[in-house]
Parts: C-alpha cells; structure tokens; sequence
C-alpha cells in the first residue's frame, strides 16, 4: 500500500505538478463552463424580457424558425400540443415555464406568435385540494400528476378580425384538452 502511494507521488513529482493541481485545473475547467452557461442564461434572459415587452404592447411577432422557439423558449415545460380544430385554422399551443403561446402557421409553413397567456403550476395537488384556483382558470392541462394552469389568454391586437374570432372559438373548444 506504501509502495502504491510513493509511486503516485513519485508519478506526480516527474510529470510536474501535484494532485492537488490537476484538481484546481479540473475545477478551473468546471468555473469556466458554468461561466458561460450563466453568460447563455443571461442573454436568453434578456431575449425572453423583449420577447414579453413585444407580447405585451400586442405585436405580431415575425415568423420564427423552430431553432428560434427553442432559443426562445429555452426553460420551458417539455411538452407541445399541436391542434387542428374545427375552424381548420392551423394553430400549434406550446406551454413554457411561465407562458401558454400560440401560433398560427400559414401556407408556407411559418409560425406566427399570435398570442399567449401566464401559467401558474400547481405540482402534485389534487383538484379537490384547491378547488377555488381551478375553477378560476381558463384551461387546465394534467400532465402526469401535474397539473399547469392556464390563464388571461391574450390574443395579439394586430391579427385581422376573422382570425382573431377563430382563434377565441378554437380556444373555447378547448377550455379542457
């Protein structure tokens, strides 16, 4: 046993440094990472802070490609739910970390933002066990024992009216989906 650790040491002493330095060149290396990823979480941060701002002053937001949505959306809940309604209106509803948004894809296939609503999540509780919260919300989804609430959804101000009635009969038909 003696023998191994004199021939560690004895290692470590020909190659030039200690243990003690490959492990602050491991945790030098673990800083540097979690640098950047905090460096990456403050600029999406920013993008999702003008992305509200646009959500809230009611603008269409230009088509977004699907790595767009993701750089968007980055922290979000893993789920997606398209729909094709009764309106034939092509809408696809993701559900994020802290917002519902809807989009609208046209004919060639772009994603229009066309609205969106706040979310509260209220993990592993029973319908029964606030009965109140529920009954306030515009539309519940249950995932798994999980249950994400769906509230004020706002629909963007500059859609034509036709769309605008479309989208709000689409989205009462799916008060429970």
């Amino acid at each position: 046993m003696v023998r191994k650790f004199i021939l560690v040491i004895l290692f470590f002493s020909l190659v030039g440094c200690t243990p003690q330095e490959t492990n602050k060149l491991t945790d030098a290396q673990i800083n540097v990472l979690i640098e950047n990823q905090n460096k990456q979480i403050e600029t999406l941060k920013l993008e999702l802070e003008e992305l509200r701002q646009s959500l809230d002053q009611g603008e269409l937001i230009q088509p977004f490609t699907h790595e767009d949505r993701l750089l968007y959306m980055n922290s979000r809940i893993p789920f997606g739910i398209s729909l094709i309604n009764e309106t034939n209106l092509p809408i696809k509803v993701y559900a994020y970390d802290t917002h519902l948004v809807i989009y609208y894809e046209n004919n060639d296939m772009s994603e229009y933002l066309i609205g969106y609503s706040v979310v509260s999540k209220l993990m592993g509780k029973e319908f029964s066990e606030d009965p109140e919260y529920f009954n306030n919300s515009d539309i519940v989804k249950e995932i798994d024992d999980h249950f994400v609430v769906i509230k004020n959804i706002s629909i963007a101000t500059d859609l034509d009216e036709e769309t605008i009635n479309k989208v709000k009969i689409m989205l009462d038909s799916i008060k429970y989906y």
